[in-house]
């Protein structure tokens, strides 16, 4: 019976909906926990009467802190969930590639990691994207790599060009990437970073597609892992 099938066939994806927004609310309820009951904790020691002005201005700095790490959260859950990318237009490269030295050079250089960033000349290589989401999307590749880079490592960000697509290349020394680990990187909420949301990755393949490219990841055969992101060229 084809409608049998197909009703069953419906209700089974149904319930893989209903299990995924579980799995993902209750994902989200983890990652919110732990600053929220933080920020609750220093605030209840507020209500000390004995606190030194100088402890109530370290408890205040403490929750404003928290309070900002929820809000970052947030920020990145709707961002996933309602997209980053705005409008598409033509994108000079090198402009591109000028801000993200800019932003990640001083990160590197006070964990001491060299940081070398390709460079094209001017009007090159032009990339339809939207500027602001694709910043946020190879700072997320660029930052993930440096939290798994030891000191005194080297973080790359490379380029090359085929089949009418610029593929952005972030390269680092770490320890790689588990094969376990590989297939579930970019899911919502999927993290093997400690203190990490599990969103930067995920919201990192979703401004790809959106772009019309896609981002893949694979170990370095040296050692390290390697992150491509792709973007349609400009026609």
């Amino acid at each position: 019976d084809v409608t049998r099938l197909n009703q069953l066939s419906g209700e089974l994806a149904r319930q893989e909906k209903l299990a995924a927004m579980g799995s993902m609310a209750a994902s989200l309820a983890h990652q919110l926990r732990t600053p929220l009951s933080t920020a609750l904790l220093y605030a209840a020691n507020l209500k000390k009467t004995d606190l030194k002005e100088e402890d109530r201005n370290r408890f205040i700095d403490k929750i404003l802190t928290r309070l900002k790490a929820l809000e970052g959260l947030i920020q990145n859950m709707l961002g996933f969930v309602r997209g980053q990318v705005m409008e598409c237009e033509p994108l000079d490269l090198a402009i591109v590639l000028d801000d993200l030295h800019a932003v990640f050079l001083p990160q590197c250089q006070a964990r001491n990691i060299e940081f070398v960033c390709a460079t094209v000349p001017p009007s090159a290589i032009t990339v339809m994207g939207d500027r602001k989401a694709l910043l946020g999307a190879m700072t997320n590749l660029l930052e993930n790599a440096l939290f798994f880079s030891p000191e005194g490592s080297r973080i790359e960000l490379a380029i090359s060009q085929a089949d009418g697509m610029v593929c952005l290349q972030v390269l680092d020394a770490g320890p790689g990437i588990a094969q376990a680990e590989q297939a579930r990187l970019f899911e919502p909420f999927y993290t093997t970073r400690s203190g990490g949301t599990g969103l930067g990755l995920a919201i990192v393949k979703k401004v790809a597609e959106e772009l019309g490219g896609h981002v893949d990841c694979r170990n370095r055969p040296q050692g390290g892992a390697r992150f491509d992101f792709f973007l349609p060229l400009s026609q």
